[in-house]
């Protein structure tokens, strides 16, 4: 706007010679310099209050050095950015832009649209970047054992390992080349818990089965102990379990393992049961510390029906929740079979047996209803089993 600086003192230097121009570029504001030399006044006055001649030419030429929301938005979607900070304007044009950017990227899929804020001053803005990394596979198999060797390196797999990162330099080591290659140290911890048992061999060995679903016959641990030896179990694939016979009519428990995460679980849960011993074991018999597997030829499922009736009951009201009858021509092999109402939708729901296994039947004409049901009674089922924590799954 020449009001001051270095522009000023040029002009002021320069007006006055035929030989020199000045090129307004863009708007001027009323009351300027700029502005007042656009209709090429005689004189001038300079900055120390001198009036002095004009001679100097004096151009407009339109320049804009603000884009306009369209090419704006071109932008935007030729880039395509994660996040649109919208800065430096006047609140009711940055909140008018804001809206109009909102519904043209909702245009776009769920995965690619920005954030689009237009904070006050002073305000914190949080943004997510997400940035692709690369790593180095140390000890990785191919996918095919017939693939050609130059094919080979384009399919290499880790199956498991630990992510190293180190000067900038990111690597994925197998977990058998974490030793050899690996700038870290490997250790594995062995570790063992003994404890007094208050119950049976029988009556641990029934909590088990019914808490875990990979439990198997064992041996003698390798540890010494003054006792002997009554009955051992592999749980999980990762805890070995033994019973010692202790003087004094006395009987101990001995887990041992190696320190991973599926061990230490596992570990705890054994431990917990053997505690949990201590009550009653004929009343956990009945009861059970969760519920008895629902497809054995004990109860024939009364169990998981029960529970069902139980979690539709809680959820929707006893008032509710009514036995219902199968369908004429349903062949299924029902556990139970109940009718649920809420509001004025209803629905039929129960348990179906397949052969040794139970499966959650729902019957609807409203989807959210029906949905809800299903996710209610798989996830009573999941209860009513033991946990598969084998080492393999």
């Amino acid at each position: 706007m020449l009001q001051s600086g270095v522009s000023r003192r040029l002009f002021d230097k320069w007006a006055s010679s035929e030989r020199n121009g000045v090129v307004i570029a863009g708007y001027s504001v009323e009351g300027t310099l700029a502005k007042q030399i656009l209709s090429e006044p005689d004189e001038v006055r300079t900055m120390d209050g001198r009036v002095q001649a004009r001679r100097c030419t004096v151009v407009s030429v339109s320049f804009s050095a603000h884009v306009d929301f369209f090419q704006n938005f071109s932008f935007v979607e030729a880039t395509r950015p994660d996040n649109i900070v919208l800065v430096h304007g006047e609140k009711n044009e940055m909140d008018r832009l804001k809206g109009k950017l909102v519904q043209e990227t909702n245009k776009w899929p769920s995965d690619r649209r920005p954030t689009v804020s237009s904070p006050e001053n002073g305000q914190l803005v949080k943004m997510k970047f997400q940035r692709d990394r690369r790593a180095a596979c140390v000890g990785a198999t191919w996918d095919d054992d017939q693939m050609s060797d130059v094919d080979k390196p384009k399919r290499r797999r880790v199956q498991a390992g630990v992510l190293v990162r180190r000067d900038l330099r990111t690597t994925l080591y197998a977990d058998d080349e974490l030793r050899d290659s690996s700038p870290l140290a490997v250790t594995a911890l062995a570790q063992t818990v003994r404890l007094r048992l208050s119950c049976g061999v029988d009556g641990l060995d029934f909590l088990l089965r019914q808490t875990f679903a990979d439990v198997q016959d064992g041996t003698q641990s390798e540890d010494e102990c003054d006792g002997t030896f009554e009955k051992g179990w592999v749980i999980c694939g990762a805890v070995h379990a033994s019973v010692y016979a202790l003087e004094a009519g006395e009987k101990e428990l001995t887990l041992n393992w190696n320190a991973a995460p599926l061990g230490d679980a596992v570990a705890d849960a054994t431990a917990c049961l053997a505690l949990h011993a201590a009550t009653s074991v004929p009343a956990l018999r009945n009861a059970g510390p969760c519920c008895a597997p629902p497809a054995t030829q004990r109860d024939g499922g009364a169990a998981a029906a029960a529970l069902v009736r139980d979690a539709l009951s809680d959820s929707f009201g006893e008032e509710n929740v009514t036995d219902a009858e199968p369908a004429d021509g349903d062949e299924q092999e029902y556990i139970c079979l109940m009718k649920v109402v809420l509001d004025e939708q209803s629905a039929t729901c129960g348990l179906v047996r397949e052969g040794s296994e139970l499966r959650a039947d729902v019957a609807s004409d409203d989807d959210a209803l029906r949905r809800r049901l299903r996710k209610l009674l798989e996830r009573t089922l999941s209860v009513c089993v033991p946990i598969p924590t084998s080492s393999g799954g």
